[in-house]
Formats: C-alpha cells, structure tokens, sequence
C-alpha cells in the first residue's frame, strides 16, 4: 500500500525482494501490484528488528524499491514514505483430508461448507453432481463432499456423515503456477462402491435367499452382526450388492438382511469399512439401477435423499500455493 500520485506521462514501478522463509537470503526482486493481493512464489517474513540484527546481519527483511521515470520535464510521479505499508498474509491450509467424512471433525485446515438444501415437494433426487470451477496448481487439490438426507431418515443434520465424492472430470488437469486466473472445470459425482476391506475365502449365494455359504471363509471371525458387507457378481464396481450381516452361524454360513439378487458358486467379498458404512453411493442393486444409497449411523439403509450439503475441502503441501475457488454449483438428479 503506498501513497502516491502518478500523473500522465509519468509512471512508478514497484519491487519487493524479502527474507525467504527457508534460509533467511533475499528472495527475487518481483514487480507488484499497487493496492492489491500479491502471491509470492516463495515464502517470505518480515523480521522485528532485533530478529534483523540476530538473524540477518543487520539488514533489512524486506526492501521495496520504487523506479520513477516521466516523459515529460515538467512532471514528475510523487510517493509519499510516511504512507506506505506492507501486510503480509500466511494461508491456513495443510495437506490432510483424514477424517472428513465426520461432521464437526477432520484434519483438513480449509474448508467451505454451505448451507443445507431443501428440494421441493415430490422431487426427491437420486443421483449428485456438482461442478467446481476453481484455481488448482500443481501440489494442491480440491476434494468435494456431499451429505445427503432421505425424507424418512429422522437423523439430524449434524449427526449426519460426509460422502466424499469422486472427480470424474479434469481430475488431474492443474493450473498455471503464475497465472491465477487459470480456472478449472472440476465435475464431481458419487462413488461408484463404498470403501470396502477384502475378507478371504469365496462366497456363494443363490438369488432370493438370504442365506449365503462360504468355501474357505471365516465369517465367524471377520464378521459381527450389523456389519455391512459387498459381495461381487459380475463387476467390483459396477454389479455387487451391498448387505447387512444379520447372524453368522459358522465359518461359512451367514444369514443376511436381504434376499440375494444372484446366483454365483464363488466370488469375493469384502467388509465396509467405518467409513465406507456411511458413504452413498450408486447402488446397482436399487431398486431402478444405480440410485443413490446410503445406510446412517443405526445401519438404516435409505434409497434417494430430500436434504443435501456440500462441503469443498481445499488441500496444498505448500502454503504459499494454494487453491482457490471462484464458484461452484450442485445439480440434484432424478433417475
């Protein structure tokens, strides 16, 4: 900020070079924009003057120069020493999503979380995509949550869990280094499956029984009663079911919630995880094919949802480069 009068045919450029976070040298001498946000490329600090005196020699943290030039011998550009300033800005941001499916919680130290969405009467939705458009550089990521709410799920809002999303558009385009206004389209949809651990041993199931058998198997000592579980037919992504454990009389025997949707004389199957077991997704086995479906915290199972939010976590392994999002929309989807 510098106070000053620049008339015509008359100019003043200004340049900045200070300490560098990394090993206290000078950083370049970088032209800056008047009374604007300017981005280094590198990480620099401002030293309190015995910091100066300890750290750097004496000199100067931040030196800014002033070059003054006119076309014509009568003018000249005036700034104004006394009224000028500097304020620096450090970005709270890290690298780490973990835990971001938990309301209230997650280690991510940059987020945007809106407000909660009401659809209107009789148009329930079944399928998400939202659209980001965003200044994403290389080492740094936008992630995009959803948390969705069926009409009959009496859960409240904030005891509801965050389904991550996954980009399915642009999802490794970057932007420029330099030029921030090189915005990216980012699309966002639900998973195709819940997170899931493989368990050993092969299932077999005969369609609408709800009793599944197992060749080398230990259902007795992976699984518990409520626990979720996927059992492949043909796709691991794209043709399972997804079941509730209900009682395990053996090894190899287990009864579940649902009537089987195939037969098949052995294939894998995996455990959702405590993540995994809140997630939406898209459903092969809904009942019109791939409608988005999530199980809350009493492992209600819930097709389609009436209330929705969003939350954008912003991630970067470096504080000095940084995403930032210019807009963003949510499209709820009806099958």
């Amino acid at each position: 900020m510098v106070t000053r009068q620049v008339p015509q045919l008359t100019s003043v450029v200004t340049k900045i070079k200070a300490a560098k976070v990394s090993d206290n040298s000078y950083s370049a001498l970088d032209q800056v924009k008047h009374a604007d946000t300017n981005f280094p490329e590198e990480s620099i600090k401002i030293m309190s003057k015995s910091n100066e005196i300890k750290n750097n020699s004496g000199n100067k943290s931040v030196v800014v120069s002033h070059t003054i030039a006119t076309k014509n011998r009568s003018l000249s550009p005036m700034i104004d020493f006394q009224a000028q300033g500097i304020k620096i800005f450090e970005n709270s941001i890290n690298n780490s999503s973990t835990d971001e499916y938990k309301t209230f919680k997650g280690e991510s130290l940059a987020k945007y979380v809106s407000r909660t969405i009401t659809l209107a009467q009789d148009l329930d939705a079944e399928d998400l995509k939202v659209f980001v458009n965003a200044y994403s550089p290389t080492g740094t990521e936008v992630k995009a949550y959803a948390k969705l709410l069926n009409e009959a799920d009496t859960t409240a809002i904030d005891d509801a869990y965050w389904s991550e999303l996954v980009c399915t558009a642009n999802k490794n385009a970057r932007s420029s280094d330099v030029d921030r206004n090189d915005v990216i389209e980012y699309t966002y949809e639900l998973k195709d499956t819940p997170i899931a651990t493989a368990q050993t041993g092969q299932i077999i199931t005969t369609a609408t029984s709800t009793t599944v058998t197992g060749s080398g198997t230990d259902f007795a000592n992976e699984y518990v009663v409520g626990d979720l579980i996927k059992i492949v037919n043909l796709d691991d992504e794209f043709d399972y079911q997804v079941n509730t454990v209900t009682a395990i009389a053996s090894a190899t025997s287990m009864t579940l919630a649902e009537a089987m949707d195939f037969t098949i004389q052995g294939t894998t199957h995996s455990k959702l995880t405590a993540q995994g077991k809140v997630t939406a997704f898209r459903d092969p086995k809904a009942p019109i094919d791939y409608q988005a479906t999530y199980y809350n915290d009493n492992g209600e199972k819930f097709i389609g949802f009436k209330r929705l939010a969003i939350k954008l976590v912003m991630l970067s392994d470096d504080n000095t480069k940084t995403p930032a999002i210019k807009d963003y929309r949510a499209i709820a989807l009806s099958l």
